[in-house]
């Protein structure tokens, strides 16, 4: 048994059947299919003990040498945590895992909600994030056009 699966059974017993009943079920799957789910759901509910166990795994997982589980957290979790505006994610991740990450929610945010992200990390004290690119400047009024003549 792969060392992710092994480390999610003992972080998430009551759910043994949703982490091996599945053949060719991948560390990748979890995350998105299962553990994005169940950590939006947990934070519905408030269940404080379940979403430290999800976020604990989440956080070993980052800290795995090598692709996977660590690149599988990233791109099928991480990334994803902020879809939609929910921002309650940020109060459970360390500082050093949204400095890691950061680059994904660039990626995938809109420029808005990256802004409204990083305002809040930073109220939050996460130090060490990239400054915001510059917004486009704003259309200014339209000039009226001028017609053109020719001749005298």
């Amino acid at each position: 048994m792969s060392a992710w699966r092994r480390k999610a059974l003992e972080a998430l017993p009551e759910y043994r059947t949703e982490l091996t009943s599945r053949w060719g079920f991948s560390v990748y799957s979890l995350f998105i299919e299962v553990l994005l789910p169940m950590v939006r759901e947990a934070h519905d509910a408030g269940n404080d003990d379940l979403l430290g166990r999800l976020y604990g795994y989440a956080a070993w997982c980052h800290e795995q040498p090598g692709k996977e589980p660590s690149n599988a957290v990233g791109v099928a979790f991480y990334e994803h945590l902020f879809d939609g505006g929910d921002r309650r994610a940020l109060d459970w991740l360390a500082p050093q895992t949204v400095r890691d990450v950061w680059g994904l929610y660039e990626l995938m945010l809109p420029p808005d909600e990256l802004c409204d992200l990083r305002r809040r990390a930073v109220a939050r004290g996460i130090e060490g994030l990239p400054p915001l690119p510059p917004a486009p400047p704003k259309a200014g009024p339209a000039k009226p056009s001028v017609p053109h003549r020719s001749g005298p």
